[in-house]
């Protein structure tokens, strides 16, 4: 539902501030035109952040222009990749709303320059190596919000590099899951814009946990978090979180010993290692085998 009049409330952050190296800018918005809020069909900022990401982006892109739910902003935000990745966005620069590619700080800063530029009434981050497990996927999740809520936490399936599924995140939410999770659905997790407004931006100090320590943010500042028994999004193993398990677990004992307590911290560290040994183990008997 494209419009010619900007939407209420965004006029100063349409646009991100000019970075001195920039690469592009582009999209429908940069044509002058916009999608806005309805009462009866809310809009859904969809958010990729994309760094030399060529070889699944194409199918993460697709996967949100086939929506059929109608009222969605598609956001994505380059940092400045080598690769063919801002080519492949070009491609589809007629159905996306708006388009940045500049170097960035890593992944909390994209995701924030894509909350600063989002004017939707929910977010959506969904990765460049991540993508809709339907074309109903967004209008079956909007069916069943809870009103209540401002956190959704839907459920991800979770493949090999080589499209092979393997398992779902089935975990529903319970503060006490915050103890041992070392990351949750991020893909699958709608956010109200105003959970940005009381808890404040991702965290520029993590490389691994920023979506987990946001989360964590959330449940103890008191935001409504509500899970729903259904997938609607597929993440690809191997994402920045799990290629560096050290850093994972560090920084998932510091985020819980600050907004936690010590005894939580510990809990994490202690099944986190317990169970990287257990896989350790099971990859050195399967050489010997």
């Amino acid at each position: 539902m494209l419009t010619k009049v900007p939407p209420t409330g965004k006029s100063d952050s349409l646009y991100l501030s000019s970075h001195p190296e920039q690469v592009y800018q582009g999209g429908l918005r940069t044509q002058g035109y916009f999608k806005q809020n309805y009462q009866d069909k809310p809009l859904l900022s969809i958010i990729t952040v994309v760094f030399n990401s060529q070889n699944y982006l194409e199918q993460t892109i697709v996967g949100v222009l086939c929506q059929s739910y109608s009222n969605i902003e598609y956001i994505v935000i380059d940092g400045a990749s080598t690769d063919s990745s801002l080519d492949i966005v070009k491609k589809y620069e007629e159905q996306i709303d708006y388009i940045v590619s500049e170097p960035d700080k890593g992944i909390s800063d994209a995701f924030n320059k894509g909350v600063k530029a989002a004017s939707g009434d929910y977010y959506l981050f969904l990765n460049a190596d991540d993508f809709l497990v339907s074309k109903d996927s967004i209008q079956n999740a909007f069916d069943i919000l809870n009103p209540k809520a401002s956190v959704h936490w839907f459920r991800t399936g979770f493949l090999t590099m080589n499209d092979r599924r393997v398992y779902s995140f089935n975990y529903a939410f319970s503060k006490r899951s915050l103890y041992y999770l070392r990351t949750y659905p991020q893909p699958s997790t709608i956010y109200r814009h105003t959970v940005f407004e009381q808890v404040g931006d991702f965290s520029l100090d993590l490389k691994n946990t920023m979506d987990t320590e946001f989360l964590i943010r959330c449940a103890t500042q008191g935001v409504v978090i509500v899970s729903y028994p259904m997938v609607i999004s597929l993440m690809r193993l191997g994402g920045i979180s799990g290629s560096n398990i050290e850093t994972t677990i560090r920084e998932g004992y510091q985020i819980r010993k600050k907004h936690l307590g010590t005894i939580p911290a510990l809990i994490f560290t202690i099944i986190r290692r317990a169970k990287q040994e257990v896989k350790n183990s099971i990859r050195y008997a399967k050489n010997w085998l």
